[in-house]
């Protein structure tokens, strides 16, 4: 768990020809209608294999898990790569094939809407 804007490393193995860039991009709005508030959330991880064979490479998120009626938590299959669903725990896992001197792309989309009220999240 990181706290919004500080600073981490992200490991990846002991394979130094894979790459992988993460972005994040998020909209928010608030529904008249019972007033929550939603906020979508698009993480893309661009990997790269910069190696002359071929890698096989797993790419784990974790999306929130709420059991509060007040914080709904829903992951947009038709916009996921994969039309992935989280577990009980809110992970998700991609693995990708990637051939020698070869790319992968892989999108999440969730949103997490709150009840008008709800705050700290």
């Amino acid at each position: 768990f990181i706290a919004p804007g500080e600073r981490f490393e992200l490991s990846f193995g002991p394979d130094d020809e894979i790459r992988l860039r993460r972005t994040t991009h998020e909209e928010s709005e608030t529904t008249r209608a019972d007033r929550f508030r939603h906020v979508t959330y698009t993480i893309d991880h661009f990997v790269s294999n910069l190696g002359a064979s071929e890698k096989v490479v797993a790419v784990t998120e974790r999306v929130p898990v709420s059991e509060l009626d007040e914080v709904r938590v829903k992951v947009d299959a038709k916009k996921t790569s994969g039309s992935l669903q989280p577990d009980a725990h809110g992970f998700l896992e991609w693995r990708l094939v990637l051939p020698p001197q070869g790319h992968g792309r892989i999108s999440l989309v969730w949103t997490l809407s709150t009840a008008p009220g709800v705050e700290g999240l």
